[in-house]
């Protein structure tokens, strides 16, 4: 999975996993949000199709958050 794949919404995840994610974030950190993926499963291959999912968002902020403090 690239960046790419993430702002294009094409990353497998589903829309479904990322509204739980979000209703369940209880006020976690994006790291805590994000290490908590590793039960998500894709719903189809990386880069298949389009499907909107929240998921994509908050693994975006990680990654923005990690490269704006090096």
């Amino acid at each position: 999975m690239t960046v790419r794949h993430l702002l294009d919404q094409t990353s497998g995840f589903s829309r479904t996993d990322g509204l739980k994610l979000v209703l369940n974030a209880d006020q976690n950190s994006l790291e805590e949000t994000v290490a908590r993926l590793r039960d998500v499963e894709f719903n189809r291959p990386v880069g298949e199709s389009f499907e909107y999912s929240n998921i994509n968002s908050i693994v975006l902020g990680l990654i923005i958050e990690r490269l704006a403090f090096v």
